[in-house]
């Protein structure tokens, strides 16, 4: 089940990942889901590293 949640917003975030994909250069999962102490209202923390600090910017105004 865990594994679906967090593909299902991986595939989600797809496009954003995708069009910011050179300046994106590492994306990590954190929190409860990435310990294995997530439950059914648990969200999914993902820390997004990039190159140029307006790309995050623009990254994060779109989701």
């Amino acid at each position: 089940m865990r594994e679906a949640k967090i593909f299902a917003t991986l595939l989600e975030l797809s496009p954003l990942i995708t069009a910011e994909q050179s300046e994106l250069m590492r994306m990590i999962l954190f929190g409860s889901y990435a310990v294995g102490e997530d439950s059914d209202k648990s969200d999914i923390e993902l820390y997004m590293e990039t190159t140029d600090s307006h790309a995050a910017k623009t990254l994060i105004s779109r989701l």
